[in-house]
């Protein structure tokens, strides 16, 4: 696995987990009022664990003759971002428009829902980039080899 398909793996583990995590707190503060204190400390530490942890893994080679990247490597991550690109026209079409249906024509936006929103937007375009990222190396763990 080269430093490309580790870095897409890392994204997406922690996309999904801060998914669940803003899930959890957008639907606490909307029922219940505010989430449970030892909830958001086991989640703080998960992450914070996992951030340390991939800055050891990330870095490490196979071997000390593998490259960073070649030019496969670049055309993968150049097909990422544009995947990416069209995502975050997609995804801030679609918070406009759910916004737009549950606030209704006359309501209005409070003000944090604003950063919520531009982070779950963040963490989708970031989950896309890992997803187009794997999906063209095949998934597999033999560096794209089929």
């Amino acid at each position: 696995m080269n430093k490309t398909q580790k870095g897409a793996w890392f994204t997406l583990l922690m996309s999904v987990l801060l998914i669940i995590f803003l899930g959890y707190i957008l639907l606490a503060m909307f029922t219940s009022g505010e989430p449970p204190k030892t909830f958001v400390k086991f989640w703080s530490l998960l992450v914070l664990g996992l951030m340390v942890f991939s800055l050891v893994w990330l870095r490490i080679k196979q071997s000390p003759a593998e490259v960073d990247s070649d030019e496969r490597d670049d055309l993968i991550k150049k097909r990422a971002v544009t995947a990416s690109f069209v995502s975050v026209w997609i995804l801030l079409i679609a918070s406009t428009i759910a916004t737009m249906s549950i606030v209704g024509d006359n309501g209005s936006v409070t003000v944090y829902l604003l950063p919520i929103l531009n982070f779950g937007v963040f963490l989708g375009v970031g989950l896309v980039y890992s997803v187009a990222i794997l999906t063209q190396y095949g998934w597999g763990g033999k560096d794209g080899e089929k």
